[in-house]
């Protein structure tokens, strides 16, 4: 491998069999059995390989044509749940690279996700919780590393967190725009339920939590990120058809109310 005249050039394969890489960025070890990768001068190859990385299991494709000082990197992946068996996660991505002055220089990511009839239930032991539910995701990520926009649609079935659950259909879309200052937003109201409702989570800068509104009969609840706590709020707001399973019963039963009240919370 070399570059000449601010070309990159190349020429031959390598097999690399029981990799493993720690440390650094790498929280977690990074490993596989058996990859190759084949170069010649008009382009260098991955070949479909699987990753091991913490609780994911990854299988990727990586294909970068060679093209005087311009290059592409195109792949396509599918995430995995190690041990579970569910629909991947699957990631077509683009990145271009300039190469000037013996500098590589990375141009505007592209990348669309996938993913289909996913059960949170999948992500229990990873995320030490209880949750269900079936989500589904389609959009697209893109523009340069450090400042990257995304629209995703998203759909929850029949959500269930700890001890609730809705046995309702939320359709949103998430989305980031930061030269708009909007650095991360969701929006979700459930479809065709007996009792509509509408939940926003807004964030700021650094994926940091800024602020959830949650309304649902004219009532309201309302969780704001202060400096050091959380303040939040709640206004009038129905139970009606939420269901709750009080241990320690396992089965879930329907409430009815309303509640209300006010006050604040720290996280130690």
């Amino acid at each position: 491998i070399g570059l000449k005249k601010g070309q990159l050039t190349c020429n031959g394969n390598l097999l690399i069999d029981n990799l493993n890489l720690k440390g650094g960025i790498l929280k977690n070890k990074l490993s596989t059995k058996k990859t190759n990768i084949k170069c010649d001068n008009k382009k260098i190859l991955l070949k479909k390989s699987n990753w091991l990385y913490g609780p994911l299991n990854v299988s990727t494709f990586v294909r970068i044509p060679l093209n005087n000082n311009r290059i592409n990197i195109d792949s396509f992946s599918q995430i995995n749940l190690k041990d579970v068996d569910h629909k991947p996660l699957n990631i077509n991505a683009s990145l271009p690279i300039l190469i000037k002055n013996r500098e590589a220089l990375l141009g505007d990511l592209k990348a669309n996700v996938d993913l289909k009839s996913f059960p949170l239930s999948a992500t229990n032991s990873v995320l030490n919780t209880s949750s269900s539910g079936i989500l589904n995701a389609n959009g697209y990520i893109q523009g340069p590393l450090s400042g990257l926009k995304s629209r995703i649609d998203i759909s929850l079935d029949n959500p269930q967190f700890k001890g609730m659950r809705l046995r309702e259909k939320w359709t949103g879309i998430f989305s980031r725009m930061p030269e708009d200052g909007n650095w991360g937003n969701l929006k979700m109201a459930s479809q065709g339920a007996s009792i509509p409702g509408e939940l926003e989570i807004s964030l700021v800068e650094g994926w940091k939590f800024n602020k959830l509104v949650i309304n649902r009969l004219g009532g309201e609840i309302n969780l704001i990120s202060k400096a050091k706590s959380f303040k939040w709020d709640i206004n009038n707001f129905r139970l009606d058809r939420i269901e709750v399973a009080i241990p320690p019963e396992k089965s879930f039963k329907r409430i009815f109310g309303e509640v209300q009240g006010k006050g604040v919370f720290s996280l130690n």
